[in-house]
């Protein structure tokens, strides 16, 4: 896909791009395939109780969803993506704008799998994966431009805790500015930084060969573990 740059008519206009889509839609009509798109329901970060479980989300243009088949059913191909990582529960890796995974080597019930951060994983030879590269490589390119754009697609303004009052964050208040006066923490308290997100339980990273950060470092693991 390409970017379009506009004239410069306005401030916004002229730090703004915008994606062409050409790949996914037709190419003399200019519209996308209806066939394979949905309706998508905006929440508004709202859980099926009304509450807010993800703040800062809202309005926006109505929007659509294109359908993507997170089960496929192709064997012995190179360049991958949408991976799985337990068979039959749909991809789960590399699913972003322009990634790309590689299938580095095959061994009994094990394939070696190297992700775009460079980590080295073994998964299942079993589990399914999508053929190729995953399109719109320009995502990253495109510049919003103004604050506007982010309306359309339904983010609203962030708010810092610490600009707050003290009844409404735990960072909030104090004379003049401050830097918190303690960790990074949610309005509940609850500590937003240095923890860890993966089970030990699940042991999830048995099978991680090298690490996405000891590229960057010139380490490399073969056990799981930094050596």
């Amino acid at each position: 896909m390409g970017v379009r740059i506009y004239k410069r008519t306005s401030a916004g206009r002229r730090n703004s791009s915008v994606n062409d889509y050409a790949e996914i839609t037709h190419k003399h009509e200019n519209r996308r395939e209806k066939s394979l798109c949905v309706p998508r329901k905006s929440t508004g970060g709202r859980n099926h109780h009304g509450v807010t479980t993800s703040w800062w989300r809202g309005g926006g243009n109505k929007r659509l969803y294109r359908i993507i088949d997170f089960k496929r059913n192709k064997d012995g191909q190179a360049e991958i993506h949408n991976i799985e990582m337990t068979a039959g529960q749909g991809g789960k890796l590399v699913r972003s704008a322009g990634g790309v995974a590689r299938l580095v080597a095959r061994e009994g019930d094990w394939a070696t799998i190297q992700l775009p951060s460079g980590e080295l994983r073994q998964i299942r030879t079993a589990c399914r994966a999508t053929i190729g590269q995953i399109g719109n490589l320009d995502h990253q390119n495109v510049r919003i431009g103004k604050a506007g754009r982010n309306r359309y697609l339904g983010w609203r303004p962030h708010v810092r805790g610490k600009a707050m009052n003290p009844i409404d964050h735990p960072m909030g208040g104090g004379e003049g500015r401050s830097n918190g006066g303690r960790h990074p923490c949610s309005p509940w308290g609850q500590l937003a930084k240095g923890g860890r997100t993966r089970s030990p339980r699940k042991g999830s990273t048995r099978r991680i060969l090298r690490r996405r950060w000891s590229v960057r470092y010139g380490l490399v693991s073969l056990k799981g573990r930094s050596g």
